[in-house]
């Protein structure tokens, strides 16, 4: 292999403007619109056997993205209720992605570099509710839809398998779906002490492996559980994580094995159901 010089620039004009305007002492409406960044950069990892990546394929472009967001911000009910939501939008344009170059014969192996995949785009939307229902309870609800989309992107590796990845697909490590909620019920326990119950939960839709949409993780559902004692210098808290112990993989990558060249995948294993106490002092 012949040693290789690398360089470019990459210049970026990134504007952004937001508007908001309070239409009640405690309620806001916003809007903004910005341009967004990452830098291109240059291929430099070695190929499995004989292959070197060709001239051609070791820069990629940066990748550019405008997000445009209208909200609201709010607070009602005395300040116990807290309500916010947005809708937003994103367009991304030369998008970095990973891809795998395999080359013709005589030369043995493949190699992986990154590329640019063209479009993609989220609409989505957020919403999160906060209530101090009584002095002793408190809620908090969110979810969020932010399906992400990459048109037209023809994944080199499933090509060879004479799979099609044109059209829309959802992008890799992303969920359309995502909630969670909180209930927190406290009490005061004489002079010095007070007692806390919290239940948390969290749900998080499919996410696939690759932009063929084949490998996913399935839907995961978390509940944590916490039982606790606070005082001025003392806490004292027993808890319990995924209670119901959900096995669900947190994620899944694409693994292209050296040795035998057959794809396998890197599964992200989540942690079972644990318990313990946490005892605290501060001074």
């Amino acid at each position: 292999n012949q040693p290789r010089t690398l360089a470019n620039t990459w210049d970026a004009w990134l504007p952004r403007v937001t508007i908001d305007y309070r239409i009640v002492p405690d309620a806001m409406v916003y809007a903004s619109a910005a341009k967004g960044t990452k830098p291109g950069g240059f291929n430099t990892a070695l190929g499995a056997g004989t292959v070197q990546l060709p001239a051609s394929l070791l820069p990629f472009d940066e990748e550019q993205a405008w997000s445009y967001e209208v909200g609201l911000k709010s607070q009602w009910l005395d300040r116990r209720l807290t309500l916010n939501a947005a809708i937003f939008r994103i367009d991304w344009t030369d998008m970095q992605v990973d891809s795998q170059y395999v080359p013709p014969p005589p030369q043995v192996g493949t190699v992986g570099y990154t590329s640019n995949a063209g479009e993609a785009e989220v609409d989505g939307a957020e919403l999160e509710v906060r209530l101090q229902a009584t002095d002793r309870v408190e809620l908090y609800a969110g979810y969020a839809y932010t399906p992400a989309r990459i048109f037209d992107y023809q994944l080199s590796t499933a090509l060879a398998a004479g799979i099609s990845t044109l059209g829309e697909r959802q992008l890799p490590y992303s969920s359309d779906h995502t909630a969670n909620a909180s209930v927190v019920y406290t009490q005061p326990l004489g002079p010095s002490w007070t007692g806390f119950a919290q239940l948390d939960g969290q749900y998080r839709s499919t996410q696939y492996a690759t932009v063929a949409n084949l490998a996913e993780t399935g839907a995961r559902t978390l509940a944590d559980v916490r039982l606790g004692l606070t005082s001025a210098h003392w806490e004292v808290v027993g808890y319990v994580t995924n209670v119901f112990g959900d096995d669900t993989a947190e994620n899944v990558s694409p693994f292209l094995n050296p040795q035998t060249a057959r794809r396998n995948f890197i599964v992200a294993v989540p942690e079972p159901r644990l318990w313990g106490v946490r005892v605290r002092y501060s001074f």
